[in-house]
């Protein structure tokens, strides 16, 4: 019974499915043709540059390099979770810093300090080293000596633009 209502239902959406696109289609293009006229009207740019600046537009969208591929965003991700945690450990180790001065220190405590900023100062060449070795610069020369903090946030910038346009197609239907 359940299965011969649904059935029914979705034939009588199917049936006015042409009703339905009809409606918003004649409705909406109409609202937004004159909506664009007007914009276009009171505008002070003819439309031949209009049409230019257009096609430009989708020549950078549908260009190959504005989607970073997922490996890339993984590795960005990777060396970036380090390097918050890299920095953590910076201040911790500061406040470690902070109190040994403050207080009389044995020298095993200061040889620990010391040994434990080598290490840090070690760990963040490495990190440096690893964002050097992902090649970013190669795979997208537009990006050559900017911040991998940056980067990160042109990746999810690009991932918001492209919700968003996914968001405003859709609410079209």
């Amino acid at each position: 019974l359940i299965d011969w209502h649904a059935a029914s239902i979705a034939n009588e959406m199917v049936n006015d499915l042409g009703d339905w696109l009809r409606h918003w289609l004649k409705r909406g293009i109409q609202e937004q043709g004159s909506a664009a006229q007007e914009v276009l009207d009171h505008c002070e740019h003819d439309v031949s540059k209009l049409w230019k600046q257009w096609s430009d537009q989708c020549v950078a969208q549908l260009s190959i390099q504005v989607y970073a591929p997922a490996q890339l965003r993984k590795e960005l991700d990777t060396v970036l979770t380090l390097q918050t945690e890299l920095d953590g450990s910076e201040r911790v180790l500061q406040g470690v810093q902070a109190i040994v001065k403050k207080g009389p220190a044995s020298q095993g405590a200061l040889d620990a300090l010391a040994s434990l900023e080598c290490s840090h100062e070690q760990l963040l060449h490495k990190v440096d080293t690893l964002y050097a070795l992902l090649n970013i610069q190669d795979r997208f020369p537009e990006l050559d000596g900017v911040s991998l903090e940056f980067v990160q946030t042109l990746l999810l910038a690009q991932d918001l633009k492209i919700n968003i346009c996914k968001w405003a197609i859709g609410s079209f239907f």
